[in-house]
């Protein structure tokens, strides 16, 4: 049972980070900035403790 948790969570996870990466290559589109630096501020964004 826990290993069919591990594999919903799994793709869980890469569904988010496939939608964040979407999100963030439309907004490079807008402002005009590469896309590989937005990956990065957001990574790094995502990383800090709120």
């Amino acid at each position: 049972m826990t290993q069919e948790f591990d594999v919903v969570e799994l793709v869980g996870i890469i569904v988010s980070l496939l939608l964040i990466a979407g999100g963030v290559r439309a907004l490079t589109k807008r402002i005009n900035l590469p896309f590989t630096v937005a990956l990065v501020i957001a990574g790094i964004a995502a990383s800090r403790p709120f």
